[in-house]
This record gives C-alpha cells, structure tokens and sequence, in this order.
C-alpha cells in the first residue's frame, strides 16, 4: 500500500489558498474529489469533476532533472488535452444525507463531457465547413472517444507518479479551480494503514458558495481578514468526521 502526498491550491487568486495532504493509493478517487471539497470548505452542492492531464505529465516525466525541475517548457496545447472523471455523486461521502438521484442522471453527467484531440484550435480550418450557401461554420474540432474512468476505482488506477498534476472543477458557474501536485508517493507502514485523508498543512480560508468565484471572494477578504485563515484542525475534524467509517479502533482509545 502506497501514500500519496499532494499539494493543491485555489488558482486564479491572491492571496495563495492552498493544502497539502497525504491519501492512501487505496482510497477511491471519489474519495480524493471528497477531500478536496471538505479542505476548501464545498459542500458537494454543484457539479464538479476531476481532470488529469496525461498528455502533459507523459511531457513532464520525460523532461525533468535529477532534481525533479523541469528542462523544457510545457507545450500550451497540452493544457488543451485531458482525460475528465465525473464523481458518482450518490457515492459521494459528502452525500450525508444519502439522497438518491433519478436513474438517468450519473449517466447523462458523464456523457456531458468529453476530451478534446491534441488538434484542438479555434484558428484551424479543419474545424470549419462550408454548408450548402457556402458559408464558413465553425463545426469544432473531433472528439476522441475515450474509455470512461469509474469514480469508484481505486487511486493506484490512475498510475499516478511524483510530480504529476490533476485539476479539480467545482461549480461551473462560479468555476472554482484547484490545481493538484503529486509531490512524493512513499510506502505506507503498517501503522499508517487508515484510509482517511490526513491535512499536513494549509494555508488561507476555504471558498463560499454562490459567491461568485473568485472575484466575490476577494471582496470578502478585504472585508473580514478572519476569511483568510485556516483552521486545520477543523477541517481535519470533518474528514474524520465523512470518513468514519474507515478510522481505526485506535482512534477512539
């Protein structure tokens, strides 16, 4: 049994949000998207997904020094390729009321998103055809059809290596970012075999909700300087707290 540690922060905004924590590989990447939400303070009532961007960490692995600092600059068209994992949000820990949702809805989430090819560009003319008028419509670039990852798997699944990066989409209105970093993946002992989520450290207040991202949250900020610590202790309670059902008997000694 592996662990991994990961560092992650809120993008798009000053100042820097961040966490990082250890996860066993054992844990579903549920549980890593349930995690997530319960360190930055969401509440798993929007959509979100996962995103892990092979293309780009099959480019950072080949392009590192023997201190792990990158040689070449990341292509921006890798940023444009990613393998999306949609949450099976009835599964959800954050789900604590257990309510069930109609049958047609997990799959229709998923279909609703699809990666793009590494050709994607609004400047291509292959994205655009003329119609019987000979008008130049836009018909946007091909869709690759790839093998959908099921939520409920384990992290090891993923084939994560150190330095690898995932990014995680929560509320696609207000469009909350978070970027994650594998930092190092080490074996667990025997004594750390829990499968809760375990804060390091952290830094800066979670999100609010329907606040309107980023912007509304910088607003709050500059009003209440409380917003901008982090109680980690806190936050580590309510982990415990979704992932109960995992603690040791020690625990509770």
């Amino acid at each position: 049994m592996k662990k991994l540690t990961i560092v992650c922060e809120l993008l798009h905004f000053k100042p820097r949000i961040w966490r990082r924590f250890e996860i066993s590989d054992e844990n579903s990447i549920q549980d890593l998207m349930d995690t997530i939400m319960a360190m930055f303070d969401m509440y798993g009532s929007h959509l979100y997904h996962l995103a892990l961007p092979t293309k780009l960490n099959e480019f950072t692995r080949a392009n590192r020094d023997e201190r792990g600092k990158l040689t070449k600059n990341i292509p921006p068209k890798l940023f444009l390729s990613s393998l999306n994992i949609k949450p099976n949000m009835t599964k959800s820990r954050l789900n604590i009321g257990g309510f069930e949702m109609d049958n047609n809805f997990q799959d229709e989430f998923v279909d609703d998103y699809e990666s793009y090819d590494d050709g994607f560009n609004i400047y291509d003319i292959n994205n655009y055809e003329l119609d019987e008028n000979g008008n130049l419509n836009f018909k946007g670039p091909k869709r690759k059809k790839i093998k959908k990852k099921d939520p409920l798997d384990s992290l090891k699944t993923l084939k994560l290596q150190s330095g690898d990066r995932m990014y995680f989409y929560y509320d696609y209105g207000d469009s909350w970012e978070i970027k994650l970093e594998v930092e190092k993946i080490e074996t667990r002992k025997k004594s750390e075999n829990s499968l809760v989520p375990k804060i390091l450290r952290g830094r800066g207040a979670g999100i609010i909700e329907d606040i309107g991202g980023t912007y509304g949250l910088e607003m709050v900020i500059e009003d209440d300087p409380d917003f901008k610590i982090f109680d980690k202790e806190m936050a580590q309670e309510f982990i415990n707290e979704i992932f109960m059902d995992e603690l040791d008997d020690d625990f509770f000694l």
